[in-house]
């Protein structure tokens, strides 16, 4: 049994993604820098972004993790990243993905 199975025998109706997505918040350039996706992140009060190509096709996704965990090995960029998360700014109103 599917989980849509589950939920048509319930009766219920799901909403569509796009009911229950965040506002886009910002988006950056897949040749930006990590330091710049923290900036947008800041301001934009999110934990991802969409990640766009030339184009401005969208070609991924970049999170927060996904910088900590690249962060663990270039003390430099580890760095930026504290500085960032310990301001309470970058917290307040923060949207998780």
């Amino acid at each position: 049994v599917s989980l849509g199975d589950a939920v048509e025998h319930a009766g219920e109706r799901l909403a569509g993604a796009g009911e229950v997505m965040s506002p886009a918040g910002g988006r950056i350039s897949e040749q930006e820098t990590l330091e710049r996706a923290l900036e947008i992140m800041a301001e934009a009060h999110t934990t991802s972004l969409p990640v766009t190509d030339e184009q401005n096709r969208l070609v991924g996704s970049i999170s927060l993790r996904d910088i900590a965990h690249y962060a663990e090995h270039h003390p430099s960029l580890r760095a930026a990243l504290q500085e960032l998360t310990t301001q309470p700014s970058f917290w307040d109103g923060l949207q998780m993905y």
